[in-house]
């Protein structure tokens, strides 16, 4: 059974984001924390951040407890089925922002007891201070996209799923990949900023 998000911790993990999102630099943000019913906790706007910002970022945190993914995989999805996602967000009684900066909150046995939702940056820059709060408070984020691997050796029992590490070059056809193509990205290439 999952932990209960108290109004400690949700605070403790919104104060930590705005945190980072000022020592990165970034523009003004708000933040949305919702426990595992979707109530919200925390709602907290910088107060140089744009009106809707609150609204965004409930969408995000809202969608991502309603679907029970992160932000990063509903934007794939999404993707996949626009129509779907443009029919369920009317449903929703907070809306539906299928894109980075709604992070599940898990605790340490990988039950949801929450999430947030950040906006005011890049979606990029949403999720990482998502990321940063939700550490700062010990719990454990879920964005959408898989944990960061260390490359454990094949069927290390300490490892997720005991499968073996992706490679640099996967087959055109492996399961294990999103695309079937390198995951690898050029750090060379920056998108256009575009706030979420």
């Amino acid at each position: 059974m999952s932990g209960v998000l108290s109004l400690e911790v949700a605070d403790r993990i919104v104060d930590a984001a705005l945190v980072a999102a000022r020592e990165q630099g970034y523009p003004p943000m708000a933040v949305v924390v919702l426990d595992a019913g979707g109530h919200v906790l925390v709602a907290k706007r910088d107060e140089r951040a744009a009106i809707g910002r609150v609204e965004i970022a409930m969408g995000k945190a809202h969608g991502c407890l309603a679907m029970g993914f992160g932000g990063r995989e509903l934007a794939r999805r999404a993707e996949a089925v626009p129509q779907f996602f443009t029919a369920i967000g009317a449903l929703l009684p907070h809306g539906m922002v299928p894109v980075a900066g709604g992070v599940l909150i898990r605790d340490s046995s990988a039950g949801v007891v929450g999430s947030v939702g950040i906006s005011g940056g890049t979606s990029d820059e949403d999720d990482v201070c998502a990321v940063a709060g939700i550490h700062a408070a010990g719990l454990v984020p879920d964005t959408g996209d898989p944990p960061p691997s260390s490359t454990p050796a094949t069927n290390d029992p300490t490892t997720a799923t005991g499968d073996p590490p992706p490679s640099s070059t996967p087959a055109i056809n492996d399961p294990t990949t999103a695309t079937g193509g390198s995951t690898t990205s050029s750090s060379a290439e920056k998108p256009p900023r575009s706030s979420t």
